[in-house]
């Protein structure tokens, strides 16, 4: 299920992003594109209605036009005047052309709805744009919206007399039926822009499904397997080429592994002689051993003075001492057998703390503890007691002017969590790789397989053991053991 969802999740992202960057190019493109023929289109409109408003000044007698006034619209004069502004109306397909004066009062009409003589109260909207041609400039107002539901604009020129002065202005309306064009351009390019995504999304799948397949192929090569296996990819370019490289590692890695594999079952095959000779050696020392204590034992009953007395205490001293050393040499020489039990967490823990105190007589150790209530764990309660025991007992031996020792245990997700820490000396950071090591220790009197059993003993519960330390402050053990079913 997992490489299903990373080889799926692998060619959305693909798909999504490359689909994205396609949208993205074709909007922010086909906005350029509208925006730009809709600016085209306007000036153009622009560019007529002034081009109009300008013939139609130019064509009106100025003589003429000032002498209309109220009621003229039957004369001959206002009716040659207009029928002037219509042609140019009908030939430059315009909506409207209209003369007015400084009072935006109405002169001609094309339309002849306004008489001689009416405000023309839709010129207010375009104060600016006739300040400007009252100035002299031709000017356009901005595109509005008629009482048709289409766009409108309107261009305006000065009419001047002969000696320059402006007498009135020609206002031409048309409608902006380019709008209409680039609406109906607009939906060719939404609908070009949807078929054209389609297409470069079945691309992109084409594409993106000959980049993933390979890499899938190295998927299952890398995870099915505790050895990657060779990747049967048949394509040129870069993923070719790194098929071939893979290919070859993994021969490199098949010889190095079969040279380490034969390399380790001839270590592990020597390392168990070693142990069983060991094992054997400690039993052939600890039976003479026992015939010496006893010899001993007997020796104290016929010495009367206290220096000979003193002596024999020192034997024995030393006989426990060797002993012990034999004890743990075999604790570490011989491969765990493991028994596991469900036991109480804080009942197991306490009797370590206890039995640890009382084994030296630690002093001025204050204990403190964080045991998740009802906290059970799954060991070997032997075995594990000797690991946590040995951890406990550094911990203690750590704090020689007193101290705090802190006991915490809880569960988290699949794993139980143990931690022993103490405010003791510290690790040395130049030692700190090596504490795990067989033999290794830093007392005058020890074996230095304390830990290294703890280790063997935690591992072998397929569990991990960690540490934190800084010198003067104190060390933390973490331990972390597997949560299963007995």
């Amino acid at each position: 299920m997992g490489k299903m969802l990373l080889r799926n999740g692998l060619l959305f992202r693909f798909i999504l992003s490359y689909t994205i960057f396609i949208i993205a190019v074709f909007s922010i493109s086909s906005w350029f594109f509208y925006r730009y023929s809709e600016n085209t289109l306007e000036k153009e409109l622009e560019k007529r209605l002034l081009n109009t408003a300008e013939i139609v000044a130019s064509t009106i007698p100025v003589n003429y036009l000032v002498r209309l006034k109220p009621g003229d619209e039957d004369t001959p004069l206002y009716i040659f005047l207009i029928r002037n502004i219509e042609k140019i109306k009908e030939a430059s397909k315009a909506r409207d052309i209209f003369v007015f004066d400084r009072q935006n009062r109405v002169l001609l009409d094309a339309d002849r709805e306004a008489p001689i003589g009416k405000e023309y109260l839709l010129l207010r909207l375009d104060l600016s744009e006739l300040e400007t041609v009252w100035q002299g400039m031709p000017s356009t107002s901005t595109l509005y919206w008629g009482a048709d539901g289409k766009l409108y604009k309107s261009g305006y020129a000065p009419i001047k007399d002969e000696t320059g002065n402006i007498v009135a202005v020609v206002g031409i309306e048309a409608g902006a039926e380019f709008l209409e064009i680039v609406n109906r351009l607009r939906t060719q390019m939404l609908f070009i822009g949807l078929l054209s995504i389609a297409v470069a999304v079945i691309i992109g799948f084409v594409i993106a499904r000959s980049i993933v397949n390979p890499l899938n192929h190295f998927i299952y090569a890398i995870e099915t397997e505790a050895m990657p296996s060779k990747v049967n990819i048949r394509t040129g370019g870069e993923i070719g080429f790194l098929a071939e490289r893979f290919n070859a590692m993994v021969d490199k890695l098949n010889e190095k592994d079969s040279l380490l594999q034969g390399m380790y079952e001839k270590e592990k095959a020597r390392a168990d002689s070693i142990s069983e000779m060991s094992a054997s050696v400690a039993h052939e020392i600890r039976n003479p051993l026992g015939a010496i204590t006893g010899f001993v034992e007997l020796l104290e009953n016929k010495v009367a003075n206290e220096s000979g007395k003193a002596l024999i205490e020192n034997i024995m001293f030393e006989i426990k001492n060797l002993n012990h050393i034999i004890t743990d040499f075999l604790s570490f020489a011989k491969k765990p057998f493991l028994e596991i039990k469900e036991i109480d967490a804080e009942s197991f823990l306490d009797s370590i703390i206890n039995s640890a105190i009382a084994a030296r007589e630690f002093k001025d150790i204050k204990v403190e503890k964080s045991i998740t209530p009802n906290l059970h764990l799954q060991i070997d309660p032997i075995e594990m007691r000797k690991a946590v025991f040995n951890i406990v007992i550094n911990a203690l031996q750590s704090m020689t002017a007193g101290g705090a020792l802190t006991i915490l245990a809880e569960k988290k997700d699949s794993n139980i969590g143990l931690l022993i820490s103490d405010t003791g000396k510290g690790i040395p950071k130049d030692i700190q790789g090596r504490i795990f090591d067989p033999f290794f220790t830093t007392k005058e009197r020890g074996t230095g397989l304390g830990l290294a059993i703890a280790y063997k003993i935690i591992e072998a519960h397929k569990g991990a053991i960690t540490f934190n330390s800084k010198e003067g402050e104190g060390t933390t053990f973490i331990i972390r053991l597997p949560v299963r079913p007995i």
